[in-house]
């Protein structure tokens, strides 16, 4: 059991120990003084410390990854080089791959301009001949008569024939060169 007396003691103890902890801190203050500038210093520089710990943890962390993900690549790599018998473009191949592609690039767009500027003058010239027909009110009778007078009579009907003969061999072309197509895409 606690007599009086010790608790009294006790109490003065506590008491005594307040007062000198109240007197650490007076003298804390007047050696610190609130204007104190290495003390803004101080906390920068243990922030500074503390981020630069964590981006060295951050780029640990990232580097452990990296070697994570070359792990898989190499893997994959052997996997496609075991699935596929090893046969993929390196990086200097593939950039020429790139610059020829390129190129053929360029060359269809003018091979495309000049296909539409050809097609543009071919609908130019179809609407001339149209415009030129309607003018000649019996035209098929003055070429009769005018082949007549050339001496080369029955002309315009051996053109007639001749265009339709390549009209069909213009169609027959077409479709070689569709199967031809379709046979190329096959056999990829």
């Amino acid at each position: 059991m606690t007599t009086q007396n010790e608790l009294e003691r006790l109490t003065n103890d506590v008491k005594r120990l307040q007062k000198e902890c109240m007197l650490l801190d007076d003298k804390l203050k007047v050696n610190a003084p609130a204007d104190d500038k290495l003390g803004i210093f101080k906390s920068q520089a243990a922030m500074l410390a503390k981020k630069k710990d964590q981006k060295q943890a951050e780029i640990k962390k990232l580097e452990m990854e990296k070697q994570a993900l070359e792990k898989t690549m190499a893997d994959k790599e052997s996997e496609y080089a075991r699935t596929r018998g090893g046969k993929y473009m390196k990086r200097d191949d593939f950039r020429q791959y790139a610059a020829n592609l390129r190129g053929k690039n360029t060359q269809y767009k003018q091979m495309k301009k000049i296909l539409s500027e050809i097609k543009s003058e071919v609908t130019v010239l179809n609407r001339t001949k149209q415009v030129l027909e309607s003018r000649a009110e019996d035209l098929g009778d003055f070429m009769k008569d005018l082949e007549k007078k050339q001496g080369v009579a029955g002309y315009t009907d051996i053109e007639d024939k001749i265009q339709g003969v390549s009209n069909m061999k213009e169609i027959l072309d077409n479709q070689k060169d569709q199967t031809l197509q379709e046979i190329t895409e096959t056999v990829r």
